[in-house]
């Protein structure tokens, strides 16, 4: 069966020049406004959110979905996915790999395609999420993207979002993360700073040392996010985060995003199951 979605479309031009924008918004204040105006413009949320969701993710910037995923359903999406190339993300000269026989020097191997295979698709509308993600946003959501990867363990530093970082995806959106293995504070797990996209500091776009942020938000505020395969969290990523280097086993991912208007990062469709895509994804475009 011919795979109904491809990875990314080149989004039009408006979509761009409003990234170009945004990126240049840095106070959390400002953005928020800015984010609320432009719900403002956009269909109604037909959902409401569970109530401790929404609130934790006003308060803490990210919201843990207990019970969202089993263990078996995540080791079955990582099995489909242990049989799909990958390619390094900052590295596309290497070409495609298995995830096993990667390149000594990769140190996250991207997974393309993941958007055709309708069990994920299925879980980026599920309802629970969907309703926190409107409550969020004030407004009908988008699924701008799904992707997954792998962090490997083997390299000696980190690399590129493994440092603190703010995301810059669009003016606001949120981020579906599922854990399709087991992680401990040596797989790489995510790590997030509580509040902090609500909160100014370490605003320039960089990268930041862990004792950069430290001083400036508090070791008490950094949370490791750590679980079995199935774990599964929302957050916003215009918080301060990064994915920490692994040095034991490896880590696969699996991420949806959700925005209010599509961004430049968009995954793209050829076919679609209508069912499942024609309410959220890509709404807007």
């Amino acid at each position: 069966m011919t795979a109904p979605y491809a990875t990314r479309r080149r989004a039009p031009l408006s979509i761009h020049v409003f990234h170009q924008l945004q990126q240049r918004i840095r106070p959390s204040r400002l953005r928020r406004r800015l984010a609320t105006w432009l719900a403002a413009t956009r269909p109604h949320a037909d959902r409401q959110g569970e109530a401790d969701d929404v609130a934790a993710l006003k308060i803490d910037g990210f919201a843990m979905l207990e019970n969202l995923v089993d263990r078996a359903w995540a080791e079955q999406i990582r099995a489909l996915l242990e049989q799909r190339q990958c390619r390094d993300r900052w590295r596309p000269e290497l070409g495609y790999f298995a995830h096993d026989a990667a390149p000594l020097q990769t140190h996250v191997a991207d997974i393309d395609d993941v958007i055709d295979i309708p069990e994920i698709l299925e879980l980026a509308n599920h309802p629970r999420v969907i309703g926190a993600v409107s409550s969020y946003f004030g407004c009908m959501p988008t699924i701008d993207s799904i992707k997954a990867w792998w962090s490997l363990p083997g390299c000696d530093e980190a690399e590129n979002e493994q440092y603190y970082h703010r995301d810059n995806d669009s003016i606001r959106f949120l981020k579906l993360f599922v854990y399709l293995t087991d992680v401990n504070e040596d797989c790489g797990p995510h790590v997030f700073v509580r509040h902090t996209h609500e909160r100014d500091g370490c605003l320039e776009r960089r990268r930041y040392r862990d004792d950069e942020v430290e001083a400036e938000f508090g070791v008490e505020n950094i949370r490791y996010f750590t679980g079995s395969a199935g774990t599964a969290f929302l957050e916003d990523t215009y918080g301060v985060h990064k994915g920490k280097l692994p040095v034991g086993e490896r880590r696969l991912l699996l991420q949806v995003r959700y925005t209010i208007i599509p961004s430049i990062f968009m995954s793209r469709r050829r076919r679609s199951h209508p069912d499942i895509f024609s309410s959220y994804i890509n709404r807007f475009i």
